[in-house]
C-alpha cells in the first residue's frame, strides 16, 4: 500500500487499487481496478477535488447516475489507453476500434449493450474477413469483461459481460500450403547469399520472421547442435528497428540443429556476422537491423524468380510445422514451434491427416482408374488377383514414407 497526501494506492498482482477516506471518515475505494498507477492517482485527484469544492457525495450515492450516463466510448477508449501492450498491438487496437467498433456503439451506454445487441454488431461485420471479426470481438469483450467486473465494495457497471457466446475461431493458416523440397531450394538460391540461411531457419527450423532477424551470433550454440530463440527484432509504431521480448514466453525455445544444417550455418557465421557474441546474424546495408518488413522484402523478389508469385515468407514456417507434425507427437511440435496454444498445433495435425488421405486417394486413382467394377460408385478391390493388390499396397506404403 503506498501513502500518499491524499488516499491510498495498492497493487494487487498487475492490478492497482484506489482508496481514500471521506469527509464522512469513511473509507471510498475506487469504481474498478486499474491497469496503470498513473490512472488510479487521476481517480484520487477527481475524488479529492470533489470533496475541496464541496460537491462531494459518497459515491454509492452516484451510482445509478454513473450506470446511466456513461457511455461505451467513453469507457472504451480509456480501457485501451490503459492496456500495457506494445505500440504496434495498441496501434493495431486503435485502428480496429476506429473502423469496426466506434461506428456501431457511438451511440450506445453500457447499461444497454445486451448480448442481442453484441449479435447483432458481430453479424453486421465483413463476412469474408474473419481476422477482423475475431479480433473486433475479443477486443469488445475484454472492455466489457471489465465494465462487469466488481469493485471492492462489489458494485461493477453492469451485471455481467453480453460477450459470453461462441464464435468461429480463426486461424490464419490459409490452405496451408507446403513448399516442397525443390521450392525451398529454390528459393534459398534465389535471396541474396547474405540472407539465404533465413530460408532453412523458417522452412526447416519454423522460425518467425521476427524471430529470423532477432538473432544474434550467441544464440547458435553450434557444438551443442542447438539454437537458442531468445528475442525478436520488431519495428514500433514511430520508432526504430530494435530487439524485443518474444510473441510469448512458450516462443522462448532451445531447437536441435540438424546435422546437414551446421555447416551452411557456420559458413554464414563465418562469412557474414561479426565475431562479437551480439552481431546480428541477418543485416541490413551498412550492417543495420533488420525487421520483418525488410525480409519480407527480399523474400518477394525471390518468390518472383522462383514462379511462386504468391508465396509469404510465413508459409515457410507453415512447412516446417507440417513436417515435423508428420513425425512427431503434438508435445513435441508445440516445444520446437513456441506454440502456447494445442488447439494452433493441432491445425498442422489435420494438415497431415489431409495429406495422407490425398496421398491414398492418388495413389488408388492411378491404380485401379481404369479396371472395370461392378458398380461406378465403387471400387472392386477385393476382385483384384494378389499380385495387384500387392502392387497397390506397395505403392500406397511408398507414398506414406515420402510424407514421413
Amino acid at each position: 500500500m503506498g501513502r500518499r497526501s491524499f488516499g491510498y494506492i495498492r497493487k494487487v498482482g498487475e492490478k492497482y487499487y484506489a482508496s481514500y477516506i471521506g469527509k464522512d471518515m469513511h473509507r471510498y475505494n475506487g469504481p474498478y481496478s486499474f491497469t496503470k498507477k498513473i490512472t488510479a492517482q487521476v481517480w484520487l485527484e477527481k475524488e479529492r477535488l470533489l470533496l475541496e469544492s464541496g460537491n462531494w457525495k459518497a459515491p454509492e450515492t452516484r451510482k445509478d447516475k454513473k450506470q446511466k450516463n456513461i457511455y461505451f466510448v467513453d469507457f472504451a477508449k480509456e480501457f485501451l489507453d490503459n492496456l500495457e501492450i506494445r505500440e504496434n498491438t495498441h496501434y493495431a487496437n486503435k485502428k480496429n476500434f476506429e473502423r469496426h467498433i466506434f461506428p456501431f456503439f457511438k451511440n450506445y451506454k453500457i447499461r444497454d449493450i445486451s448480448t442481442s445487441v453484441v449479435r447483432k454488431w458481430y453479424d453486421g461485420l465483413p463476412k469474408d474477413k474473419l481476422s477482423i471479426r475475431n479480433n473486433s470481438f475479443s477486443i469488445v469483450k475484454r472492455i466489457m469483461a471489465s465494465a462487469s467486473e466488481p469493485d471492492d465494495n462489489g458494485n461493477s457497471l453492469i451485471e455481467k459481460n453480453p460477450c459470453l457466446f461462441k464464435i468461429k475461431p480463426y486461424h490464419s493458416k490459409k490452405n496451408l500450403t507446403v513448399f516442397s523440397k525443390e521450392q525451398l531450394d529454390n528459393l534459398y538460391n534465389a535471396m541474396p547469399e547474405k540472407l539465404q540461411l533465413s530460408i532453412y531457419l523458417a522452412g526447416i527450423l519454423g522460425l518467425r520472421v521476427g524471430e529470423v532477424v532477432g538473432l544474434v551470433r550467441k544464440n547458435f550454440l553450434l557444438s551443442q547442435k542447438k539454437l537458442c530463440v531468445r528475442q525478436q527484432a520488431l519495428k514500433e509504431v514511430g520508432c526504430k528497428t530494435a530487439l524485443a521480448p518474444l510473441k510469448t514466453e512458450n516462443s522462448r525455445r532451445d531447437i536441435p540443429i540438424p546435422d546437414s544444417l551446421i555447416p551452411l550455418i557456420k559458413q554464414h557465421l563465418d562469412k557474414w556476422v561479426e565475431p562479437e557474441d551480439d552481431a546480428m546474424v541477418f543485416t541490413k546495408k551498412l550492417g543495420r537491423i533488420m525487421n520483418g518488413t525488410n525480409l519480407n522484402g527480399q523474400f518477394k523478389k525471390a518468390r518472383e524468380k522462383v514462379g511462386l508469385p504468391n508465396a509469404r515468407f510465413h508459409q515457410l514456417r507453415h512447412t516446417a510445422a507440417t513436417n515435423i507434425a508428420a513425425v512427431s507427437d503434438i508435445t513435441t511440435t508445440m516445444s520446437i514451434l513456441g506454440h502456447s496454444s494445442i488447439q494452433v498445433a493441432m491445425v498442422y495435425q489435420h494438415a497431415v491427416d489431409s495429406r495422407r488421405v490425398d496421398a491414398i486417394n492418388k495413389a488408388a486413382d492411378e491404380i485401379v482408374k481404369d479396371k472395370p467394377v461392378a458398380n461406378k460408385n465403387t471400387t472392386n478391390f477385393g476382385d483384384m488377383d494378389e499380385k495387384e493388390k500387392e502392387k497397390v499396397k506397395q505403392y500406397l506404403l511408398e507414398q506414406l514414407m515420402k510424407l514421413g
